[in-house]
C-alpha cells in the first residue's frame, strides 16, 4: 500500500490520463520513455495505471522526454470528499466499499481485504464537491 493510501489520501488520475495520451502522440512505447528517463517499464506502467506518481526529478525527466509540462493533481482527503459531501471520514469509506457513490470513486480492498486503498474520478469530485 503506497504512503497516499496509507493516510487515507487518493490520487487523481488525470495525470496517468494525460501521461498516456502524451505517450500516444509523441509515438514512443513505454519501454522506450523507461529506457530514456533511466526507470524500468513496470514504474511507467505504475504511473499510466495512477497507481504511483514520478518523483520531482523523474517527472522533470518524462516532461522533457515528451515536450510536455504535466504534473500529478495534489493528493485528496477521503475527509475533504466527505466534508464536502456532508458525511464523517468513516461513512464515506464505507460508502464507496459498498459502492453507494460509484460516481464519485471507489474502494480497492487489499490483497488482504483488511484494508482499501481510495481513488476518486477527478471530474466527478470538482464536479460535486467543488474540490480540484
Amino acid at each position: 500500500m503506497c504512503e497516499a493510501c496509507a493516510e487515507g489520501r487518493v490520487r487523481m488520475t488525470s495525470y496517468s490520463v494525460a501521461l498516456a495520451a502524451a505517450l500516444k502522440a509523441a509515438k514512443m512505447s513505454q519501454a522506450e520513455l523507461a529506457r530514456r528517463v533511466g526507470c524500468g517499464r513496470g514504474s511507467i506502467a505504475q504511473y499510466l495505471r495512477g497507481e504511483a506518481v514520478p518523483r520531482r526529478d523523474r517527472l522533470a525527466a518524462i516532461n522533457a522526454e515528451l515536450g510536455t509540462q504535466l504534473s500529478p493533481a495534489r493528493p485528496v482527503r477521503i475527509g475533504e470528499v466527505a466534508a464536502a459531501m456532508g458525511m464523517c471520514e468513516e461513512t464515506m469509506r464505507r460508502a464507496l466499499a459498498l459502492g453507494i457513490y460509484p460516481e464519485i470513486g471507489r474502494a480497492i480492498p487489499s490483497p488482504s481485504g483488511a484494508r482499501c486503498c481510495y481513488r476518486f474520478y477527478p471530474q466527478e469530485v470538482k464536479r460535486l464537491c467543488g474540490i480540484d
